[in-house]
């Protein structure tokens, strides 16, 4: 899941990370994110309801190169 930061996109980031970011107050229910299958960006909180609805048949591999990433400047 990307997240929109400043203008600039962030990630990408798996769910548990973004509810991390929400948790400690980096991000908010209102900041805006995407994941694949979307055709235009959303909230983080619909993003996140969204893949927990997905069947884990059609999820997304999870990102695990992470020196691709770009991280939310905190």
């Amino acid at each position: 899941m990307l997240i929109r930061n400043g203008g600039k996109a962030a990630g990408p980031y798996t769910p548990a990370e973004v509810r991390a970011y929400l948790a400690a107050g980096h991000l908010t229910p209102e900041t805006p994110a995407w994941t694949e299958g979307l055709i235009d960006w959303s909230t983080t909180d619909a993003v996140l309801k969204s893949l927990e609805e997905r069947p884990a048949s059609i999820h997304p591999p999870e990102f695990t190169d992470v020196s691709k990433r770009v991280l939310i400047p905190e």
